[in-house]
């Protein structure tokens, strides 16, 4: 879990280039084990951004080594807040997509569900399949 908070402090940081610090963990799914001896990769994206704060989302996959075969361990939602020198939340940009990627719909659903979380409506668990 503090790699998770980690790579989102780093996502978020890259966005608003200002210092942050993790507001909430929003959602946190464990969705297999990650066995000894597998390689971690994770990947965060800044999803949503509000006035100050934004929202960060983590995947995390384990690689078997010997094999080659990936699975999706775990995925999270965290919210982070920007702050100034003097540690009080300051403004950040908004989420600006530059370039396409291979999938163009990846964020829709995660877009989606920061709508829903802001409203107060997004039921749990996530209902959606991740990138």
């Amino acid at each position: 879990m503090a790699y998770v908070d980690k790579i989102a402090c780093i996502s978020a940081m890259r966005h608003c280039r200002k210092p942050v610090v993790t507001a909430s963990s929003d959602s946190f799914d464990f969705l297999a084990p990650i066995k000894t001896g597998d390689a971690i990769n994770l990947e965060a994206y800044v999803t949503c951004a509000h006035r100050t704060s934004m929202e960060v989302f983590v995947k995390v996959e384990r690689e078997n080594l010997l094999t080659g075969e990936k699975q999706l361990t775990a995925r999270a939602f965290l919210t982070m807040l920007a702050i100034d020198e003097e540690g009080k939340p300051t403004n950040v940009p908004q989420v600006i997509r530059k370039r396409k990627r291979k999938n163009s719909n990846m964020f829709k659903p995660k877009l989606d569900i920061s709508k829903e979380r802001k409203n107060g409506t997004k039921q749990k668990p996530l209902q959606h399949e991740c990138c």
